[in-house]
């Protein structure tokens, strides 16, 4: 995942936080992003 200084800066001063230690990282962070507006852009240079 690639974020902007922008979108990390919403990030940081929202009220989003893992709901706990084993949550899976990448939903919740998919679900603080929609909250906050930011939508991602999917590219195929990236894989999991």
């Amino acid at each position: 995942m690639v974020f902007s200084r922008e979108a990390v800066r919403k990030l940081m001063n929202s009220k989003c936080q893992c709901y706990s230690n084993d949550a899976p990282d990448d939903m919740v962070l998919g679900m603080c992003f929609s909250s906050l507006g930011i939508t991602p852009t999917h590219s195929p240079l990236f894989h999991q």
